[in-house]
């Protein structure tokens, strides 16, 4: 569309031998609010329209206001991302009132109006041309052990990016000293291909491509390779576990690895810590084998999909739990059958609005066993199923991923359930049930104010600050004060000082919490003097320096827990002091041992001190039983409960 005259003008719009552009939608845009006001000064001369001796300039108008209008409503749709969100609402509701303005003068006038002409689509992009595909690797700079993901993207020989795939790919290193290693390239079938670069030398490398056997004469990408740090001990805030594939059908396998790194995200390269992975949040069920130490830093183990859904792998190590983001692995069926109404879901997002907010209802397609699709293409409508509450929907947006959205509105009072169709037929799964509350919050209820503290951890001597946040019987917050507030120091046994409390008049009260003594201590609240039913929180106070280390708090643990004859295990002793806290240094005497009355033997390594509060040492089974492991700690027996290990 090429229309761009800020007039309201007598011409029809051009046709196109272009396909259109997000350009066209900001013209289109500035068209349509022009024509508002120039609709605004015909109505006030809205008597002159029907004089017959000017009724094809009439009919040129409105026809001219209808195609930019229509047009504009069709660019809205062709690209969603062309205005901003509160623009493109308000040129899609002025573009409404258009059509409908134009519709009724030709209904009143008794002349017909003329659809828009259709842009060609876009044509289809060339083969694959080695002349304009680039390549880049990100990062550009990359320490010795660390990685960079090489990208040829491909396009055609006009520079239009395809956006499929089936190349034949290589990467290579080209000119320079540092030195390293390239994965096999992945084709994303979306017309990038990927690979991984691993750096093993210091210096700078190009990177070079190959497409069908032809060289890609674009700019080559140019990699760093820096020295490598002296890595730390193993840190479970910054060591990462991945697992590749991340998706595989139910029967198939995927490898989990832990990727071992320092405090500062510098990547160890030895092992001997106690790795365990285990299954997550999710619904993908399978098994997780035995964890291999690779001895280069990374820990391995092989996980089976026996149903479908997705998971998340979590791992810990030496006791520790991992806090980077836990992988997730897709288990699908074989291949995804047709959207099956039967297993289809609906959900809303959130439940509850008061009257003129909104909710987003998502219907998830899924397949007759319950495999979620991961394309588009059906048709949904979402309607107001049983209830009392009114709203309304906004159009059905196919997201191209098995997933379909609508926004409700809603306008009255009352609990209503939400019902989906797709391809005609109703979603027979559970429908999702909306509350919506009237705008104005009631009093204040100790069944749904919440209470929480900030931090939820303090040293001794430290503060926290507890708020209590007034909600009414419908969970709408209050916005007001006036209420009568209590906290108190609810079960546990850290002990510390609650301060008075102060209405904030803004519908929270806060008051101060100071630790002055060890422990965990959940806060408690009254409203009015009810007590408050919510959650309680838990403060955490925690001792400013850690005691000396305690044979009778420091834990033992050895893993894997069972081994074969001839093989060995990890035997780790976490030093903790007299109150439970962990030591964060070393300097302790170590040795480990079996117990008396067991049967399996074996032979135990010189115990190293990890200088983080830790001491290793590796096992070797030399005979079949079970045995308890024992350790002293500066030549006193730990008294703490002993791991057992099995030997087979």
């Amino acid at each position: 569309m090429t229309q761009r005259r800020a007039r309201l003008s007598v011409e029809p719009l051009e046709d196109r031998t272009t396909p259109a552009t997000a350009a066209d939608l900001v013209a289109a845009a500035g068209q349509t609010y022009a024509n508002a006001w120039y609709l605004n000064q015909l109505n006030a001369n809205r008597w002159l329209l029907t004089s017959p001796a000017i009724r094809p300039t009439v009919q040129a108008l409105f026809t001219n206001v209808f195609q930019n209008a229509t047009r504009t409503t069709a660019l809205l749709a062709e690209f969603p991302s062309g205005l901003p969100a509160g623009q493109a609402a308000l040129v899609r509701q002025q573009a409404a009132f258009e059509i409908a303005v134009a519709q009724m003068w030709g209904h009143a006038l008794g002349f017909s109006l003329t659809a828009p002409p259709t842009p060609p689509p876009a044509p289809a992009p060339g083969p694959i041309s080695p002349a304009t595909s680039t390549v880049a690797a990100l990062p550009a700079s990359v320490a010795v052990g660390g990685t960079s993901t090489v990208t040829l993207t491909a396009k055609d020989a006009n520079g239009t990016a395809l956006t499929t795939g089936g190349a034949t790919v290589v990467f290579a290193l080209g000119t320079g000293t540092a030195a390293g290693n390239l994965s096999a390239v992945t084709d994303n079938n979306n017309g990038t291909y990927t690979a991984t670069f691993t750096a093993t030398g210091v210096g700078t490398k190009t990177i070079t491509a190959t497409i069908n056997g032809q060289a890609v004469t674009t700019t080559a990408p140019t990699i760093t390779v820096t020295a490598a740090p002296t890595p730390g001990v193993i840190s479970p805030a910054t060591s990462t576990v991945a697992a590749l594939p991340a998706s595989v059908a139910v029967g198939g396998t995927s490898t989990v690895t832990l990727t071992a790194k320092d405090a500062n995200g510098t990547a160890l390269t030895t092992g001997g810590a106690a790795v365990a992975f285990a299954l997550g949040t999710g619904t993908a069920t399978g098994t997780l084998g035995a964890v291999t130490n690779n001895n280069n830093g990374t820990y391995t183990a092989t996980f089976t999909a026996t149903g479908a859904g997705t998971r998340t792998i979590t791992a810990t190590i030496n006791g520790q739990a991992v806090t980077t983001t836990a992988p997730t692995i897709t288990v699908t069926t074989t291949t995804p059958g047709a959207a099956s109404p039967a297993t289809s879901t609906a959900a809303v997002s959130p439940t509850s609005v008061a009257v003129g907010g909104t909710s987003t209802i998502t219907l998830t397609a899924k397949d007759a066993n319950g495999t979620a699709l991961t394309t588009g293409g059906a048709t949904v409508t979402f309607a107001l199923g049983t209830g009392t509450a009114t709203g309304t929907f906004s159009t059905v947006t196919d997201n191209n991923n098995g997933t379909y959205t609508a926004t409700f509105t809603a306008t009255g009072a009352g609990t209503r359930t939400i019902t989906a169709n797709l391809n005609g037929q109703a979603v027979t799964t559970t429908a999702p049930t909306i509350t919506v509350t009237t705008a104005t919050p009631g009093t204040a209820s100790p069944a749904t104010s919440t209470v929480a503290a900030s931090p939820t951890s303090v040293a001794v001597g430290g503060t926290s600050t507890v708020t209590l946040t007034a909600k009414d019987a419908n969970g709408t917050a209050l916005t007001t004060g006036g209420a009568a507030v209590v906290f108190a120091l609810g079960a546990g046994t850290a002990t510390g000082n609650l301060s008075a409390v102060t209405d904030n008049q803004d519908g929270t009260y806060t008051a101060t919490f100071t630790a002055t003594g060890a422990g965990t201590r959940t806060i408690t609240a009254t409203l009015g003097g009810q007590a408050v039913t919510t959650t309680a929180p838990t403060i955490t106070v925690t001792s400013p320096t850690p005691g000396a280390a305690s044979p009778a708090m420091s834990l033992i643990s050895v893993a894997p827990t069972s081994i074969t004859n001839g093989s060995t295990a990890v035997v780790t002793l976490t030093a903790r002091d007299a109150n439970g806290t962990p030591l964060t240094t070393g300097g302790s005497a170590v040795v480990f041992g079996l117990g008396s009355t067991g049967t399996g033997q074996g032979t135990f390594t010189a115990a190293t001190d990890n200088n983080n509060g830790t001491y290793t040492a590796t096992f070797t089974a030399t005979g079949v039983g079970d045995n308890t492991i024992t350790a002293t700690l500066d030549t006193a027996t730990v008294t703490s409960t002993l791991p057992t290990l099995t030997i087979t």
